[in-house]
């Protein structure tokens, strides 16, 4: 019982890796794959005297029928507990993983911002993966265009997304058009936050904001903050 564990959870973390790159519901196809390929492995190597890492021929009383050893129910029982166990552990791992992948991402990208950056510098050293909120100390001239603008990450590095609002929709847009749009919104000759956003599908998410002095150059830049801090 123990090494059929084990194999289902090792089963699909090698699913798991091989098809997160690729297509994730190829997950689905590959774990029971790999499972039953182990087993049938297994017996193949035993029929000629071979051994096989995890995995132990099953001892049958040869006074028991196999058909009276378990009935169907209590098979099918067995089996989605044990799947449910393993997509449980599954779970906590790619979870885990997401977290430490965010984790790292953000502190790379918050070491490439240095104090006396231009605003044009900080935006093209972190281009890729994370949300920008920028706020600004510009006194309010117009209610529809606040001093406050959210950029999301866009369709490749360098590229960013924002809700355009004389379209009324989303529009994708460079690197300089993102940086020509933030001395729109924001106003030159006040002090600018920006507060980058890392965030993936697990609830936990990293930030961390760069403050811009009148000068338009990096003043500060906050620590990491993570959400569950």
């Amino acid at each position: 019982m123990g090494t059929k564990i084990v194999r289902i959870c090792l089963s699909a973390l090698l699913a798991f890796a091989i098809a997160r790159p690729v297509f994730g519901l190829l997950f689905f196809v590959l774990w029971p794959a790999f499972y039953w390929g182990w087993d049938y492995l297994g017996r193949q190597r035993a029929a000629h005297g071979l051994s096989t890492p995890l995995w132990n021929p099953e001892k049958k009383s040869p006074a028991a029928p196999v058909a009276k050893n378990r009935s169907g129910l209590r098979q099918l029982i067995r089996a989605i507990g044990i799947a449910t166990g393993a997509l449980t552990v599954a779970g906590i791992l790619l979870t885990f993983g997401i977290i430490v992948s965010n984790e790292r991402k953000a502190k790379e990208a918050r070491s490439k911002v240095q104090e006396g950056m231009t605003v044009g510098e900080v935006l093209h050293s972190v281009s890729a993966g994370p949300f920008l909120w920028a706020n600004s100390d510009a006194p309010e001239t117009d209610s529809a265009n606040p001093r406050a603008l959210n950029l999301a990450p866009g369709s490749e590095s360098g590229k960013f997304f924002y809700f355009d609002g004389s379209l009324s929709k989303d529009r994708e847009i460079s690197e300089p058009e993102a940086l020509a749009l933030l001395h729109q919104r924001l106003g030159d000759g006040y002090r600018w936050r920006v507060e980058y956003f890392f965030a993936g599908t697990s609830v936990e998410h990293f930030s961390f904001k760069v403050v811009f002095d009148k000068d338009g150059r990096v003043r500060d830049v906050t620590p990491l903050y993570g959400s569950f801090e």
